[in-house]
């Protein structure tokens, strides 16, 4: 049985960084500030709308992390890495989905900053917004060494999921298809 799980993810606008913030914590916010300046740098160059240059700039990683160099790519690492075997990641495209707004945290801090920025991601369009997502074509890894088909749990979608945005800047939304995985390791 073949379907696709698309994971979806959307841009992370947390304003401040705590003061006392771990050293995790400010990786992650560096990752978020690098990932709203290359998507408002591409926008610009493309003279379009944020929202697009988000897609493309999401776009860009996906074809980038999904090269391989040295016999694994990003993927191959992460499932390898979340499933204790050296493994082939399945087959990794960029797509889109709609959404009304993005993710509240809190909604008396975030509603309002979210809202604005929502004006100014679609540059002034009304609506839903396009965001990015990635999907992975097979609920399957190979293992290398045997060639076995081994099931992707959805404690691993998840995990993987998580290290793309820790990664990137994105934050990690949902999974389509998710209930279908195993739910075991």
């Amino acid at each position: 049985m073949s379907y696709y799980l698309e994971l979806q993810f959307c841009p992370t606008y947390k304003q401040l960084l705590d003061p006392n913030a771990s050293e995790y914590a400010i990786r992650i916010q560096s990752n978020i500030n690098y990932c709203k300046i290359m998507s408002s740098l591409i926008a610009l160059e493309n003279k379009t709308t944020i929202e697009q240059g988000t897609l493309l700039h999401f776009e860009l990683l996906i074809n980038s992390w999904s090269k391989i160099t040295d016999s694994k790519c990003f993927f191959d690492e992460s499932f390898s890495h979340h499933m204790k075997r050296d493994v082939i990641a399945p087959s990794i495209t960029h797509g889109t989905y709609m959404m009304e707004l993005f993710e509240i945290e809190d909604e008396e801090e975030d509603l309002p900053y979210l809202e604005l920025f929502s004006y100014y991601y679609q540059n002034g369009r009304k609506g839903k917004s396009v965001l990015p997502m990635f999907m992975v074509r097979n609920p399957y890894v190979i293992e290398r060494e045997t060639g076995y088909k081994l099931p992707i749990s959805q404690q691993t979608i998840i995990r993987v999921g998580l290290d793309f945005a820790d990664a990137c800047g994105y934050r990690y939304f949902n999974c389509t298809n998710y209930e279908k995985l195993t739910e075991t390791k």
